[in-house]
């Protein structure tokens, strides 16, 4: 009864307005939206001193907000709302239009506030389909969450896609490419957005490596660098907020820190049934003091529950104190989650249709012409039909040949930019009115690839027959023969030295994979072209490219028409790598109310099978234009612990910045710990998954998936409240790794965070270096 009661109320809810279950939804994500952007206005009206910014309308209680949204019919609201309190901002800082100080890297404001470029930009949200600015691209995407191109592009193609796909910023590149996502900016701005849109010469799409940035859907929350739901004032974040922050690193939902939390809920239950999954949880969880743990549950029950069900994917929403999630399910939920980032293969794969050789007529129809030579079948036969090889000898039964091998012609023509033409002419070596025997040697009158047809006719006493097509292929040379290879084992960039015999040119070598299960980031059936250096008849040596994946090989090889030679073996071994974080360099510290900035550093490491988790140590007063050197334990993040880390497939990490209290440093130094014991159980976790070629297809969002799920974790555990100043991943597959250092052993590389003045700026540096003492 209550059950059919509550289908009744629903429905009869629907014909009013909506059914309150189909509008939950949007309404949440509205008032999520609402009240990210409250507080972001707050605490930039805060940060600058502004007179009016007093509460109830002026907070930064974001649960505050976010209840007034959710109440009633507020949320139609919401929008306008921030635009009130957006124009009040605009009106108390915006007096004068900005002008450029010299060595500012920033515009000077009426108010004498100095503020980078990005400021205006980051903290306006009103309007809709409004034009953001032009934003810097790299090959990290800035807006990473949907992308596709198109040769009809326009700016609303792009933004009704970014709509639909449900992201809150389109962003149009080199005329016909399109990218959505929910943050912006984080690489600073560029002015170089001036290339005209495929669909539409009037309106501008980008440039290189450069976005116009426009907002798709109003009262989104802004998630541009700079205003990534810092905390400014340094108060401390409600527990709804600490956990809306995490979004910052990545709106996806993922498995990781709820199971993490369900297992410590289990643990506090007394239960003593865990999976292999949740030990792995618990391992982390037992690095925490007791005081840390209740502090936790604490904060996550004071999560609203829609709050947290939004970032779960939905096969684990309904956990209880005894449930038990097995390995699969822990897979499944990443594959689940690694779904909602949808990567669109825009490359068009349609083949070609082969182009057809039109028929010709008759020279002369033998039906009109008496005595006429008439063909009626050809010798030897090939799978489709006559075929023959030069230096062979052919039959053409038929009648009136004749008798005089003088007399008589065979004709050979082939298709010319449009049209027969001859070719080559022979008499017979053999003749009777029914039978021509002769033999091919006419050089030219062969197709090299052996695969087109050549017209035959029989001319006697100037009478013709009717063509037939046959096909005449090349001469067969001597089969290649493969006695030694040398060595079996080689590292991408090597050379093979083959002996044997045959070896003649033009020498063609083909090869394939033994690695038939598709891992990581390969797909199954991979293979790479090489081509033959012939030394001599006895030996050619071919070199392996340095964008080839490691595993084992075969090849075989055939002389120009030969027969293929017998299949050898060789085995690619992969890559040795160190990385490395040099230094890092202050470009502006955060608010002049703190002396400087106490900066800590946070990475996940994932290395084919393998996942770590790492943690530098604290720096101390750092200044603006100061240069800070990692140490040598605390800067070197792959491999795990010394030595060199050999790379199989690929290697990812995730870069966290922060600057964290000093009296927080203990609780950021054991939440390191913490993810450093669940990791190795997620490394195990990605093994079971690409064993699965389905869930293979999805590696690179599955990957994806689980850095930001770790990084949330550190996040998450810290139990401070630090200044989150951006999470930036970095993904190399084997073969762009052996490529960006081809040609020296070290390949350098940088990570920007660009914040605003109230949080600071700073620049990542770090190496890849190549182990090639054991490669020669």
């Amino acid at each position: 009864m209550k059950k059919t009661a509550s289908v009744s109320v629903c429905f009869f809810a629907m014909t009013v307005m909506f059914c309150l279950q189909a509008i939950s939804a949007d309404k949440e994500q509205i008032c999520s939206n609402y009240a990210d952007t409250a507080v972001q206005q707050y605490n930039f009206g805060q940060q600058h001193n502004l007179p009016g910014i007093v509460p109830p309308v002026w907070s930064n209680d974001r649960n505050g907000h976010y209840n007034w949204c959710m109440h009633g019919e507020n949320y139609r609201f919401a929008n306008n709302e921030n635009a009130k309190r957006q124009a009040y901002l605009d009106k108390k800082i915006i007096k004068t239009p900005p002008k450029q100080q010299s060595g500012s890297g920033g515009a000077v404001m009426g108010t004498g506030v100095i503020l980078p470029d990005i400021v205006r930009t980051s903290v306006s949200t009103a309007g809709d389909n409004s034009y953001l600015g032009c934003f810097r691209d790299l090959k990290d995407r800035d807006l990473s969450g949907y992308t596709f191109n198109s040769p009809q592009m326009t700016k609303k193609l792009c933004m009704e896609t970014c709509r639909k796909k449900g992201f809150g910023y389109a962003g149009l590149q080199y005329s016909q490419y399109c990218f959505c996502g929910n943050s912006y900016g984080r690489l600073g701005k560029a002015d170089n957005c001036n290339m005209a849109c495929a669909g539409n010469s009037k309106e501008t799409c980008g440039g290189g490596w450069a976005n116009s940035v426009y907002r798709v859907k109003s009262g989104e929350s802004n998630n541009v660098a700079i205003a990534a739901g810092l905390n400014p004032a340094n108060q401390m974040m409600k527990s709804v907020q600490h956990f809306n922050q995490l979004k910052k690193i990545s709106n996806t939902p993922d498995p990781i820190v709820p199971i993490f939390m369900h297992t410590l809920e289990k643990l506090n239950s007394g239960s003593s049934s865990f999976s292999e999954i949740e030990l792995a949880m618990l391992a982390g969880i037992k690095v925490l003091s007791p005081v840390q743990r209740k502090k936790l549950m604490d904060r996550w029950n004071q999560i609203p529950l829609n709050v947290r069900m939004a970032a779960t994917p939905t096969t684990i929403r309904n956990l209880t104190p005894t449930s038990i999630v097995s390995m699969p399910m822990f897979t499944g939920a990443l594959v689940e989650a690694a779904k909602t980032i949808e990567i669109k293969n825009t490359q068009n794969n349609t083949p070609q249709q082969p182009h057809a050789l039109p028929d010709i007529a008759a020279l002369q129809n033998a039906g009109l012409v008496a005595n006429a030579p008439r063909i009626t079948g050809f010798s030897p036969l090939g799978p489709d039909g006559p075929s023959v090889r030069v230096g062979e000898k052919f039959v053409l039964s038929g009648n009136n040949f004749g008798d005089n091998p003088a007399k008589t012609w065979i004709h050979f023509l082939r298709y010319k930019k449009g049209k027969y033409v001859l070719v080559a002419s022979i008499h017979p070596q053999q003749i009777n009115n029914n039978k021509i025997t002769s033999t091919i040697i006419a050089p030219d009158i062969y197709d090299r690839y052996y695969t087109k047809a050549t017209r035959v006719i029989v001319e006697v006493d100037k009478k013709f027959s009717s063509p037939i097509s046959v096909v005449i292929g090349a001469s067969l040379q001597p089969t290649p023969m493969i006695t030694r290879v040398e060595p079996l084992t080689v590292y991408p960039g090597g050379n093979i030295l083959v002996t044997g015999k045959n070896f003649n040119r033009p020498l063609n070598l083909f090869m394939n994979t033994l690695n038939k299960k598709a891992s990581a980031y390969r797909s199954a059936g991979f293979y790479f072209n090489a081509t033959p250096t012939v030394l001599n008849d006895k030996q050619f040596q071919f070199t392996i490219p340095q964008d080839a994946w490691s595993g084992y090989y075969r090849f075989n090889v055939r002389s120009g028409n030969s027969g293929y030679s017998d299949f050898s073996l060789f085995q690619i071994l992969p890559t040795n790598y160190k990385v490395k974080f040099t230094h890092l360099k202050c470009i502006d510290e955060s608010s002049e109310l703190s002396a400087s900035d106490e900066l800590v550093v946070a990475w996940v490491i994932i290395a084919d099978d393998s996942a770590w988790a790492k943690g530098s140590s604290e720096f101390s007063n750092v200044d603006k234009g100061e240069t800070k050197n990692f140490s040598e334990t605390d800067g070197l993040i792959i491999p795990a612990s010394g030595g060199w880390q050999p790379v199989r497939d690929f290697i990812y990490f995730r870069t966290t910045l922060y600057e964290w209290d000093q009296g927080d440093i203990d609780s950021y130094n054991s939440a390191i710990k913490s993810v450093g014991e669940v990791a190795p159980a997620v490394g195990t976790a990605i093994g079971a998954i690409f064993g699965s070629p389905e869930a293979g297809k999805k590696a690179g969002e599955i990957i994806q998936v689980i850095g930001d799920g770790l990084t949330k974790l550190i996040s998450w555990l810290g139990g401070g409240d630090p200044d989150f100043m951006g999470s930036y991943s970095k993904t190399y597959t084997a073969p762009e790794l052996q490529n960006l250092t081809s040609s020296k052993p070290i390949f350098s590389d940088e990570i920007p965070f660009f914040n605003d003045d109230a949080t600071g700026s700073d620049i990542l540096y770090f190496n890849i270096t190549r182990n090639y003492s054991i490669e020669r």
